[in-house]
């Protein structure tokens, strides 16, 4: 058998990739959509500010359990992993269920790590900078075990 004289896999510039695009912005940070709540406008925007916030910490917690849980040692070490890696698998249900109210209120939920690490550096609040507990404080045993 011969192959065809014409092959429809020979066109190599359909295969090299679409550089420089850039897909439209469906929603910009800080903004709020029309929702079919009965909160107004403004408590909506604060709700969601407060709850982003919320889950700025989780996320930050979240890695500390999983850090955390690579790093231990010692002769309490299997325990110790077992139940950081517990307690990391939680916090992801509570980041899915912030995320997702941040998001029924109409605003856009924070998630990318560099805006995580801003957001808490720089606050996303600072106005109410004083308001959140470090995670140091919530959970004393993080200080009671590290080395």
């Amino acid at each position: 058998m011969s192959m065809p004289s014409s092959n429809k896999f020979a066109n190599v510039n359909d295969s090299q990739p679409l550089l420089h695009q850039r897909g439209y912005e469906i929603q910009p940070y800080g903004s709020l959509i029309s929702t079919p709540i009965a909160l107004n406008r403004d408590a909506r925007s604060e709700s969601c500010a407060l709850v982003n916030q919320i889950l700025v910490d989780i996320i930050i917690l979240y890695h500390l359990y999983k850090k955390n849980h690579w790093m231990m040692r010692g002769s309490t070490f299997y325990q110790l992993h077992l139940l950081l890696d517990k307690h990391a698998s939680e916090q992801i249900e509570l980041i899915d269920a912030m995320g997702e109210r941040v998001q029924t209120l109409g605003s856009v939920a924070i998630a990318d790590p560099r805006h995580v690490a801003e957001a808490k550096c720089c606050g996303l609040m600072s106005y109410r900078s004083g308001f959140w507990q470090s995670i140091w404080s919530i959970h004393p045993w993080y200080t009671a075990n590290s080395y």
